[in-house]
């Protein structure tokens, strides 16, 4: 009789240690339970290379650059720009918008006559040195806004212009919100390639 209450007694304990945590009564909750209850956590995009057989717009950009951490792109097919813009802050992609890329097809160097031209500098960008034209514009008074870009477009801003061949051929231009810093500009700069 002495050996089965000590058995008797261990069976008892299994039961309500087994019933204990299968009915919830337990103070630890199983792993993943704890896991799922925490706060989700808020993932920067990394930086990143333009792709233009996967990021939207490739078909017309033949392009690679930088897409700084932080930053997105998108293409809007009616203004043929593709829009690089920040994630994290509030309001539309336009809001956000940082750089401007859209492009013309020309034998050369051209230059809008709704913006008044404060500077022409001639140099080169890109991985390949590109023959580039850097422009301080601002669009002209009672000129119409330019549709399907950020406002700040309308305002005085820098864009530069590159092509790789003489003769007609496809001309890029990326142009810089006013507020983005000169070293994250040139950072995207200097990453472009033209891809053949």
């Amino acid at each position: 009789m002495k050996k089965i209450i000590p058995a008797f007694i261990a069976i008892l304990l299994l039961v309500a240690g087994g019933a204990y945590y299968i009915f919830g009564l337990s103070s630890t909750a199983p792993k993943n339970e704890v896991e799922n209850t925490k706060e989700p956590e808020v993932v920067k995009s990394l930086p990143r290379m333009y792709n233009l057989r996967v990021d939207p717009g490739g078909n017309e950009f033949a392009l690679e650059f930088l897409i700084p951490e932080g930053w997105e792109v998108e293409y809007n097919e009616s203004s043929r720009i593709l829009n690089l813009f920040t994630v994290e802050d509030g309001g539309t992609s336009h809001a956000r918008s940082q750089i401007v890329l859209s492009y013309f097809d020309a034998s050369q160097f051209l230059t809008l006559s709704s913006v008044v031209i404060h500077e022409v500098v001639d140099l080169t960008v890109g991985k390949e040195s590109y023959a580039a034209r850097r422009y301080d514009i601002e669009k002209k008074t009672g000129v119409t806004a330019f549709q399907g870009q950020p406002t700040w477009r309308n305002e005085r801003h820098i864009a530069i212009d590159f092509r790789d061949t003489d003769g007609r051929t496809r001309y890029y231009s990326i142009a810089k919100n006013p507020q983005l810093d000169e070293e994250t500009f040139q950072r995207v700069l200097d990453s472009v390639r033209i891809v053949h």
